[in-house]
C-alpha cells in the first residue's frame, strides 16, 4: 500500500518519506471498516503532530493524516451497515495512506452536496469554528462578526458557521479571491487587507 510516513519528528518535514510498499491495515474487527482513502487533508494539527508540538504524539513511525474521505471497503461484524459507503473520516492519524482500519465511531456519511475531496477538508474547519463561535464565543442571531482569514478553510467554515447561525458576517480577507470565496459562503461584507 503506498502511504506517507512519518519516520522522524523535524520541524522541517524532513522526516516524512513516502513508501509504495508500506504494510496494509489489519482486517476490520467488530464495530471497524477499512476505507479506501481517495482524499485527505493537511490540517495545523498534522503539522505539529509531524515536529512534535501536538498534545497527541503517535510513536515513530506513523502515517500522519487525521482527516480524510473514501468509501468503506470492508466491514468487522456489527459495522455491516457502511459497507459501501462514501464516508468522512476522522481519526489521530493513518489518512495520508490508500487504506484505513478505524472503528466506526471515526467515520460519518458523506453529506449530500459535498465531494470527497470537499468533505476530506471539512470536519476540522468545521469543528474549530462551531467551537469558537457557538461553544466560546456564544454567538447569537443578529449579532454581527468579523472573521479575518476568511478565504481560508477555517475561515470560510467561519463565515458559512456564523451566517447560518443568524449573523451578520463581515470578512476580511488578503486578495479579491479570497473575498469572493467568503462571499460565496455566506460573507455580507468584504474587507481586503
Amino acid at each position: 500500500m503506498r502511504a506517507i510516513v512519518c519516520h522522524e519528528l523535524s520541524p522541517d518535514r524532513s522526516g516524512l518519506c513516502f513508501h509504495s510498499d508500506w504494510p496494509e491495515p489489519t482486517p476490520p474487527g467488530p464495530g471497524e471498516v477499512q476505507v479506501a482513502i481517495s482524499h485527505a487533508a493537511l490540517n495545523y494539527p498534522d503539522l505539529l503532530m509531524l515536529d512534535g508540538g501536538y498534545q497527541f504524539r503517535p510513536g515513530l513511525p506513523f502515517i500522519p493524516g487525521t482527516e480524510a474521505s473514501g468509501i468503506v471497503m470492508a466491514t468487522g461484524p456489527g459495522a455491516e451497515a457502511w459497507a459501501g459507503q462514501a464516508v468522512l473520516v476522522g481519526a489521530r492519524g493513518g489518512g495520508f495512506a490508500e487504506r484505513i482500519t478505524v472503528p466506526v465511531a471515526q467515520v460519518r456519511a458523506l453529506p449530500d452536496g459535498l465531494s470527497s475531496a470537499e468533505g476530506a477538508a471539512f470536519t476540522v474547519g468545521a469543528l474549530t469554528a462551531w467551537v469558537a463561535l457557538v461553544v466560546r464565543g456564544r454567538l447569537q442571531a443578529g449579532e454581527r462578526v468579523m472573521v479575518t482569514g476568511a478565504g481560508g478553510g477555517m475561515g470560510l467554515a467561519a463565515v458559512a458557521l456564523a451566517r447560518a447561525e443568524g449573523a451578520e458576517v463581515v470578512a476580511v480577507a488578503s486578495s479579491p479571491e479570497r473575498a469572493e470565496l467568503a462571499r460565496a459562503a455566506g460573507a455580507h461584507e468584504t474587507l481586503l487587507i
